[in-house]
């Protein structure tokens, strides 16, 4: 199982990237941003 996740990790624990921009394919560019920063999300996390 460890295998299975291993590639969405770093080596520091962190999740890479494109792990988190797959949690938000759901919001719109322009829509408020969900980590609840108040900004847009293009502004904020969209990167």
């Amino acid at each position: 199982m460890e295998a299975k996740y291993k590639d969405r990790f770093r080596e520091d624990g962190s999740v890479r990237g494109e792990t988190f921009r797959k949690a938000y394919t759901d919001v719109g560019r322009n829509d408020p941003c969900p980590c609840g920063s108040g900004k847009k999300f293009k502004k904020c996390c969209w990167e």
